[in-house]
């Protein structure tokens, strides 16, 4: 049985502590100030948000089962860590079942500890009554700037 070193279980929900941990995409000009004065706050503690040559140099195997979004994360990068991913999911109904819960694209911040040409794990629990299913997309990552030997 194999044990992820790097294996950070995050939780979808707001905290008073972490402004940043929001689940919900932006829909009008308070949220979108929120998320703006996130990125902010991560940035004033050497945390960036990783520009496109990085983010594509991720590799995410990562589905849904038993309430949980789980998988692996590969961070191909040799000079950023990562410390956080943002994905969305995008919820359908699964044929022949019904819910009374709204079908909401939700964007979720995802606490992850992932050293440069290394894999780890990442977890969050999905509020969901299993007659869901869900497509998912990476929006974005962040991390710091490692320096490389040369």
């Amino acid at each position: 049985m194999a044990i992820w070193p790097h294996l950070v279980i995050a939780s979808p929900y707001s905290t008073e502590n972490d402004a940043c941990i929001d689940v919900s995409m932006p829909s009008n000009a308070e949220d979108r100030d929120s998320r703006n004065q996130c990125v902010s706050h991560l940035s004033a503690s050497g945390i960036l948000v990783l520009p496109t040559e990085a983010l594509s140099k991720l590799k995410i195997d990562a589905g849904f089962g038993w309430g949980i979004f789980n998988g692996s994360i590969y961070n191909g990068n040799d000079d950023y860590a990562i410390e956080r991913i943002t994905v969305k999911l995008i919820p359908s109904q699964i044929p022949g079942t019904t819910t009374e819960e709204p079908l909401e694209t939700k964007e979720y911040i995802i606490d992850v500890a992932v050293p440069p040409l290394s894999k780890g794990a990442l977890s969050m629990f999905i509020n969901s009554d299993g007659t869901q299913e869900f497509e998912w997309h990476l929006i974005n990552a962040f991390g710091r700037k490692i320096a490389v030997n040369q």
